[in-house]
């Protein structure tokens, strides 16, 4: 069977609808998942832990939760689904995790190879109602032939960070690192408001 071709247009495109389709939740999710980013700044070092934690708990959900809707929308949830996927969804994350740093220490091309070739992992977890490995190599599969046009979408929707958190940067010097400073706490904003929504349209 031949397989679809799409360009990066089509991956933005795409991206774009579903994520202003209903954009409540992603917008719950941004506001949420930065205003823990920003008051964990605020706190500094000694809260870093548990903040972290609690962020990469809440991401999960959020994840889940938009990734099941949007493919719930568009009829691509397997027949018979189980909703008991934060468990599976924990364990691919600290697998690519572990895969990606791993990767990346070798010279950083595998880091990345594995980042666009995992990409598909967490849509097909929930929408096949598989399990993590199957997952992983089911995104291997899928993203077969389509590696460029993946890792250029991936590109235009992150590089956007490196300016926003030099702008952050600035901030933060004016408030001369005094997590109580409101240039710091502007600062701090500045950076995690987009960083999350970066992060949520990636999701979609």
């Amino acid at each position: 069977m031949d397989r679809a071709y799409f360009s990066i247009s089509d991956i933005l495109s795409q991206s774009w609808k579903l994520f202003v389709q209903r954009p409540a939740s992603a917008l719950i999710a941004i506001v949420v998942l930065a205003g823990l980013n920003i008051v964990s700044d605020k706190f500094g070092t000694g809260m870093a832990a548990l903040f972290g934690l609690a962020s990469f708990v809440l991401t999960l959900i959020f994840q889940y939760q938009i990734t099941r809707a949007r493919l719930d929308e568009i009829d691509m949830l397997a027949h018979g689904f189980a909703s008991g996927k934060l468990l599976a969804m924990i364990g691919l994350s600290i697998l690519t995790y572990i895969g990606m740093f791993f990767g990346f220490l070798l010279l950083i091309v595998p880091g990345i190879i594995l980042a666009v070739r995992w990409t598909l992992a967490v849509p097909v977890l929930i929408a096949e109602n598989t399990g993590v490995i199957d997952a992983l190599t089911r995104s291997w599969e899928e993203t077969k032939g389509r590696f460029w046009p993946i890792f250029a979408s991936i590109l235009i929707i992150y590089v956007p960070l490196l300016p926003i958190a030099f702008v952050g940067g600035v901030f933060a010097v004016m408030g001369n690192g005094d997590p109580l400073h409101p240039m710091t706490l502007v600062g701090a904003a500045v950076v995690n408001i987009p960083l999350c929504a970066l992060v949520v349209f990636g999701w979609h």
